[in-house]
């Protein structure tokens, strides 16, 4: 992304992943996840989010994509068919939402082999 895009402000992501302040089940603690964040909230944030969510579903298959979250919208190579589908949190929270970030997850990768 960092090839392609400037000025990115990136955040969630540990090698290792993070012990918490995530949602359950999130990639952010396995290491998998990163966030683009576009702040503050608004129009021309919104488009430049919209700009990297679509770039990166055009080069998922070279960045081993899984799940991408935007603007209360969710897109995954699961179900790449059904484009992107309602993302709902039951939440007003605009980080809950996705609305000031993309959201990134990636493939899980092959499981080190035990040598020895």
């Amino acid at each position: 992304m960092e090839g392609v895009f400037t000025g990115l402000s990136l955040g969630g992501y540990r090698p290792g992943g993070f012990d918490t302040g995530h949602g359950d089940d999130s990639a952010h603690y396995e290491g998998r996840a990163i966030d683009v964040f576009y702040r503050p909230v608004g129009e021309d944030n919104r488009r430049a989010g919209w700009v990297m969510a679509h770039w990166l579903i055009a080069h998922a298959p070279d960045y081993d994509v899984a799940v991408i979250i935007f603007d209360d919208r969710i897109w995954s190579t699961s179900y790449p068919s059904l484009g992107w589908r309602a993302y709902e949190t039951g939440s007003d929270n605009e980080i809950l939402r996705h609305l000031d970030h993309v959201h990134v997850d990636v493939q899980r990768g092959e499981e080190p082999s035990e040598t020895g």
